[in-house]
């Protein structure tokens, strides 16, 4: 009988692995042993709790069933004895858009169409004049549905093919909520799926990371800052990276930083993408499936959205700048790469020192001393350990089995050590891109660290052709005056929409001309140096940045003729200042007058507290030596009679 028959019997498991073998050739050695318990289940209608490593296959649980009973309607016959469902439908609720979207891509390589039921898909319906439950219960998407936000979702009345439901990362769930309340939130979240007793199955696996190094550094500049020299380190070496920030301004200044670091004649615009919520959904949508198949895309900035299950198999360094909420996040982040198991991975948390003080104080008690960053009792001891990274995350989540996950990386002999293990046994792991593709271009590599401006020899007097202090700070300040004229004039361009404000007229030019502005004599040398930092508006803007350039040279030699005329004329009247009085004869003594000489035309200068003293150009300046009014002989003073 139909009733019979169980997928996790014998006979259910060899047919499930036939179907597999059958309609994904690809997966030449099936399901891994955990992913054959978690559908087989599933198909038998048991409620299953998934609990393993980001990249291990979880997604299966989700197109395996659907395809099975697919299979099943197409050849009925094949398959005798077993229920099936015409038009299966799956749900999967997920924490984000985003991850909707990249599991409704990732189901297309199994031949499945999808829908992403949210705010755009809904938008577009009514647009339409469509209804989305129409076109379900009509097989419009037979195969799955897929909902980032189902909470408002009413019930359809009339669906009958439904086959499967699933949560992606119900981890997340609770990621806004305080510790405090967090064991209640997962409690509640199990009841509220009917997981209760002995009505579900839990399977659950190490979430260890074989493949993927953790690194721990402190970030040596200010996590606020518009400077990030560490990242340099790691994305000089070409390989795909994502680089988690907590916010979106965060996000903006580390792409701007990068812009900046860009060599010259590189497409910045296809080379680094940002993703977060207020990029379009197609933007984001664009830039996982540029990561996959364009060798050009490198880097993408990304907040909390890219941290939970976004596959893109293809990245393979994660770097947080400053360190996240919980020790889940960061975990779920450095998930983000190495998905395939024969790559090497990177995951690097680039943590302030704040951070590492709040954490030691956190596990003190001293909350008084913390800093305002909340710190979750895991993370903390994360952050403090001093042998092995991989063990102590290992001791947080409990990985199985505990007697080998517990080890150190060296006595566990892991493949890829952790920092801690490296610095303590001398260990230097190299990690090199993949070969480039034939045939396809590529930018040059990002500099290893940023290039330090060469200190110039101290003068004792500055040349001619160099801006003073007074005089550079004056000509930035019209060279930024210029900025906005431009950003005004080309801001509307098609071309130019997209560009960030500070590109229009970027600070490294402006330094450059500033220190070359009295050396531009000519619209070549102008264009010289516009075109070795690539300045995209030479054709339009070049001809008013020179009419600027040389207003600036005539203001600044007119103030120094003024000002060295000035000067002139106060060191003659100085020189003057001795020689009011009349030439003397030649019987006279022919030396000059010390101004503490008698003089009728000069008065000796009054005593300290004189009521008035005497104008500055009749106060002494140097005593000459062995001049007769000052050089006397002292006269002997005579015996004191006793």
């Amino acid at each position: 009988m139909v009733s019979e028959f169980r997928w996790q019997n014998p006979r259910g498991l060899e047919t499930l692995r036939d179907i597999v073998k059958k309609l994904v050739p690809a997966w030449k050695h099936g399901l891994t042993d955990i992913q054959e318990l978690a559908v087989s289940r599933i198909l038998d209608g048991e409620d299953v709790l998934l609990c393993t490593a980001t990249g291990s296959g979880k997604s299966a649980s989700f197109a395996i069933p659907i395809l099975v009973h697919q299979e099943l309607s197409r050849n009925p016959a094949a398959y005798p004895n077993i229920r099936s469902r015409k038009l299966p439908v799956g749900i999967v609720v997920t924490p984000t858009n985003g991850l909707a979207a990249n599991i409704v891509s990732g189901l297309k390589e199994f031949g499945i169409d999808g829908l992403t039921y949210n705010q755009e898909t809904l938008t577009e319906a009514r647009k339409a004049g469509r209804s989305i439950y129409e076109d379900l219960n009509g097989a419009e998407y037979p195969p799955r549905t897929h909902s980032a936000k189902i909470s408002s979702m009413p019930a359809p009345k009339n669906v009958t093919s439904y086959s499967s439901g699933g949560m992606a990362s119900a981890h997340a769930s609770s990621i806004l909520a305080p510790s405090s309340v967090d064991d209640f939130l997962q409690l509640y979240l199990l009841l509220s799926l009917g997981f209760t007793g002995d009505r579900f199955h839990i399977l659950r696996r190490s979430n260890e990371r074989l493949n993927t190094q953790f690194i721990i550094e402190v970030l040596e500049s200010a996590i606020s800052g518009n400077e990030f020299p560490q990242l340099l380190s790691y994305i000089s070496s070409g390989r795909k990276t994502i680089i988690h920030c907590k916010t979106i301004n965060q996000v903006f200044r580390v792409y701007l930083y990068l812009w900046r670091m860009e060599p010259s004649g590189v497409n910045h615009l296809r080379r680094v993408r940002m993703y977060h919520s207020l990029c379009p959904p197609t933007y984001n949508t664009d830039t996982l499936r540029l990561l996959d198949e364009d060798p050009y895309c490198q880097i993408v900035i990304a907040t909390i959205a890219f941290a939970n299950g976004i596959n893109v198999k293809t990245l393979l360094d994660s770097i947080t700048i400053g360190w996240s909420d919980t020790l889940a996040i960061t975990w779920q982040e450095k998930g983000r790469v190495g998905r395939d198991d024969k790559s090497d991975g990177r995951g690097v948390c680039l943590v302030p020192k704040s951070t590492f003080k709040a954490a030691k104080n956190h596990l003190n008690g001293n909350t008084s001393k913390s800093s305002k960053q909340q710190t979750d009792d895991a993370a903390a001891r994360v952050l403090t350990e001093k042998l092995c990274l991989i063990a102590a995350v290992n001791r947080e989540f409990k990985n199985p089995p505990p007697e080998i996950s517990t080890l150190d990386c060296i006595e566990a002999k892991r493949r890829l050590p952790c920092s801690l293990c490296c610095k303590r046994a001398g260990i230097i792991l190299r990690f090199h891109a993949p070969d480039d593709p034939p045939d396809t271009e590529m930018p040059e590599p990002f500099p290893q660290a940023e290039v330090p401006p060469s200190t110039p020899k101290k003068r004792s007097k500055a040349a001619p052709d160099q801006l003073k202090k007074k005089e550079k700070e004056a000509s930035r300040e019209r060279l930024l005056a210029f900025d906005a004229a431009v950003w005004t004039a080309e801001r509307n361009s098609p071309s130019e929409r997209n560009r960030p404000r500070s590109s229009f007229f970027p600070a490294p030019l402006v330094n450059r001309l500033l220190a070359s502005l009295l050396k531009i004599s000519s619209l070549e040398d102008l264009d010289a140096i516009l075109s070795s930092e690539s300045w995209p508006f030479i054709p339009t803007q070049h001809d008013a940045l020179f009419a600027v350039i040389s207003q600036i040279q005539r203001e600044i030699q007119d103030q120094r003729k003024t000002s060295r005329r000035s000067r002139n004329a106060k060191q003659r009247a100085k020189r003057r200042g001795g020689m009011d009085s009349p030439i003397p004869s030649d019987n006279e003594d022919t030396r000059s007058p010390s101004p503490l000489s008698p003089n009728p035309e000069i008065t000796a200068p009054e005593p300290l507290n004189a009521p008035s003293s005497p104008p500055p150009s009749t106060l002494p300046q140097k005593r000459k030596a062995l001049e007769d009014v000052t050089n006397k002989v002292p006269r002997k003073r005579a015996p004191q009679l006793s």
